[in-house]
């Protein structure tokens, strides 16, 4: 598995000095998570599943665009409930039972900044926002990374591997060592 210390984990690309973790940007550390979640569904078998192949295409869009920092966009327990409570447990959009918090514009987790869709009506905003270049980055982006990092039977990057999660933190602490003693 390709790993090169003081390079992107995900494009090889090198990593200036001031970077604290191991991708160049947040679309290579989401290329290389979305390549992990299409790896396990192929595995599992779960890409049989309509609604898992929608998810592994909008990562595959989300990543190419520059990246959904889930870091960011993360929701507070306590905001999600009030969130919860006045949506009234119901999708703002259509009514029906409300299972995905939605941040209507930019990434701030307030209140007034988030509402409650279901999974049909969230899928159908976020395709719509991205709609212009998602059919050009699944066609242009997510076959070649298909072919090349989620098809092969063993992991060609390390960061595609479920191994991944348990290592990362190990090598971005030998990074800064390094980098900085």
């Amino acid at each position: 598995m390709l790993f090169t210390p003081d390079a992107c984990a995900n494009c090889d690309t090198a990593l200036a000095i001031d970077v604290r973790g191991l991708f160049c940007a947040t679309g290579c550390r989401e290329t290389a998570k979305a390549i992990r979640y299409a790896r396990a569904a192929l595995r599992d078998g779960r890409l049989d599943d309509p609604e898992v192949m929608r998810a592994v295409d909008a990562k595959f869009v989300w990543a190419r665009m520059g990246g959904y920092d889930t870091r960011e966009r993360r929701v507070p327990p306590q905001v999600l409930a009030k969130v919860r409570i006045r949506d009234q447990g119901r999708c703002v959009k259509c009514g029906a039972s409300g299972e995905e918090v939605d941040h209507i514009a930019g990434s701030f987790p307030e209140p007034e900044n988030l509402q409650l869709l279901c999974r049909r009506c969230h899928h159908a905003k976020t395709m719509v926002v991205r709609a212009p270049e998602a059919d050009y980055v699944l066609r242009a982006v997510r076959l070649p990374l298909w072919n090349e990092r989620v098809l092969p039977d063993g992991p060609v990057r390390l960061c595609d591997s479920a191994e991944w999660v348990r290592v990362w933190s190990g090598l971005a602490a030998e990074r800064r060592r390094r980098l900085h003693g």
